[in-house]
């Protein structure tokens, strides 16, 4: 979300379109409405206004985004009311419960969530999209004639990984399926690490934090694990590194 100090900057020649649920103004939505019901500047919009070479061009720009924001704002107000807010009261319940069609809100770029692999394994990610079947033009034209509905959600994510030399970010993706009337947010093959951890009282977290300092040591200590691909030689089976216990 751009401060009001960088819209004095934007190239309002950019065009970019932004589909129902508007799901990156939703999450600002509050900064949204404050910036749009202010009737005096911030300091650092002042700031920005004094300190511009034609002070009243830029005056006149600020007037012109509030004027802009805040018909924003009303076109957003009643999607906010109606499916922010009861979101928001549904994530409060105990257990928290969620819609399909609000995952959007529960996964917002930048969360900590716990994934479940096909193995079992859970991993520990972090949010960086999420996007429908709904983000895209073809859905917008073949919605005219009812034909299209909601069917998934896929989510972008990043973990840190190492190959046994060297740790970095990769990326994954997963996906969830359309479901019917509320779930329990804990039922989801992904689940913020926020709601989780108060579920079992971080049990979940102190195991992936045993594990990864399992694989931190391992790194440190120089290529006594690393990821290999090939055919296995030797007649002695594969195994995998136990988890350290606390006398580790």
């Amino acid at each position: 979300m751009k401060t009001p100090r960088n819209l004095l900057d934007l190239d309002v020649s950019t065009n970019f379109t932004l589909f129902e649920p508007y799901g990156v103004l939703m999450h600002h939505f509050p900064q949204l409405a404050a910036f749009a019901q202010s009737t005096t500047p911030t300091d650092s919009e002042a700031e920005t206004v004094t300190q511009a070479e034609d002070n009243t061009h830029n005056l006149e720009i600020l007037r012109l985004q509030k004027k802009h924001v805040r018909q924003l704002y009303e076109h957003l107000k009643p999607f906010y009311n109606s499916g922010v807010m009861t979101a928001q009261k549904l994530l409060q319940n105990d257990p928290p419960r969620i819609a399909f069609d609000m995952l959007w809100f529960l996964f917002k770029p930048g969360t900590d969530v716990y994934v479940q692999a096909e193995h079992g394994l859970v991993h520990a990610c972090v949010v960086a999209d999420i996007h429908s079947n709904y983000d895209n033009e073809e859905y917008h034209s073949a919605a005219q004639t009812n034909e299209t509905k909601l069917e998934y959600w896929v989510l972008d994510l990043w973990y840190l990984d190492s190959d046994g030399s060297s740790a970095g970010r990769s990326g994954t993706t997963s996906r969830i399926q359309a479901y019917t009337g509320l779930r329990e947010v804990t039922t989801l093959s992904i689940c913020p690490v926020a709601i989780w951890d108060v579920l079992d009282n971080g049990e979940r977290r102190e195991s992936i934090m045993r594990r990864n300092k399992l694989l931190v040591k391992a790194l440190q200590q120089g290529h006594l694990l690393v990821r290999y691909d090939g055919p296995v030689n030797s007649k002695r089976q594969a195994s995998t590194p136990r988890e350290p216990s606390a006398s580790d």
